[in-house]
């Protein structure tokens, strides 16, 4: 799709880009409570064609992640996904089915976390470790579906942090940043990071440079519930062919105190893995919690 930075894309690049927060995922802070904790849980049911011939599939797909107060205003985080996949390949009598749960790639994130009067914004790095894997040893079905746990799992999350789910891969996001609105009846955040995925597996293999922007607008309904959407661009710079992904979500955000839920839709809008609702490509559904400390 893209194979040049549009405007929007340099536009929060120059805004955001030279100053550096590993924000993986709404996790909503305030001044008094500036930790937090959260739970995603992402389904996606679908199907697709391989090499072995038609296929289904269902994959569920946890994410813990977490950020940790320091000392002043210095913050410690994670992120760790995992994925579940049930893969049943041709039908009637001859079809085979595998399933795979798969480990994505933990996240060790820092950052250091600013106060406005109507704005938080957050500056940081991460590491993202190499844990994932495929598996090559599998017999076929098997590691049909632990490559579809790990590429489903991404692109229901419309690629966003997509080096979560990247096998044999050693990623460093610098720089990366996160600005989100304070009190008010309407909501805004805007983030952006850069990743520079390299290559840990066997034989020869490239280093990808990744960038990813996202805009997100909403309405505070009374004082728990937010209703919004979110659209996001995610650009593989050194990738050929169908290198960039955009999504849209909407969601739904409730609070109550210290705890947090939400509901997230996620509608990738253009190949590779959308548009979402024709065959053989993704959507997401998002059911999350959390709290704040």
């Amino acid at each position: 799709m893209l194979r040049r930075a549009p405007p929007l894309l340099l536009a929060v690049w120059v805004l955001f880009g030279p100053r550096a927060v590993a924000a993986a995922q709404f996790l909503p802070t305030s001044e008094e409570r500036p930790g937090a904790l959260w739970g995603e849980l992402a389904f996606h049911s679908g199907g697709q064609a391989s090499a072995m011939g038609e296929q289904r599939h269902t994959v569920v797909s946890p994410l813990l992640a977490g950020r940790f107060h320091l000392i002043d205003r210095a913050e410690l985080g994670f992120a760790w996904g995992f994925a579940h996949a049930s893969v049943t390949v041709g039908t009637g009598a001859a079809a085979e089915e595998a399933a795979a749960f798969v480990i994505g790639n933990p996240a060790l994130t820092g950052g250091y976390r600013l106060e406005g009067e109507s704005f938080t914004l957050r500056l940081g790095l991460a590491i993202v470790i190499p844990v994932a894997s495929v598996g090559m040893e599998d017999p076929p079905v098997a590691l049909l579906a632990r490559q579809t746990a790990l590429a489903v799992a991404s692109s229901a999350r419309g690629w966003w942090n997509r080096w979560l789910w990247l096998p044999d891969r050693l990623t460093v996001v610098v720089p990366a940043a996160r600005i989100d609105s304070g009190s008010g009846a309407f909501l805004w955040a805007a983030e952006t990071a850069l990743g520079i995925e390299v290559y840990t597996g066997e034989g020869e293999g490239t280093t990808d440079l990744t960038v990813q922007i996202a805009g997100e607008a909403g309405a505070r309904l009374g004082t728990r519930v937010s209703l919004g959407g979110r659209l996001s661009l995610v650009w593989v710079i050194t990738a050929d062919g169908d290198n960039a992904q955009t999504a849209l979500e909407p969601f739904l955000r409730y609070e109550a105190g210290a705890l947090l839920s939400s509901l997230r839709f996620t509608v990738n809008l253009d190949r590779p893995a959308g548009f979402a609702f024709d065959r053989h490509r993704v959507w997401g559904v998002h059911l999350g919690g959390g709290a704040r400390f």
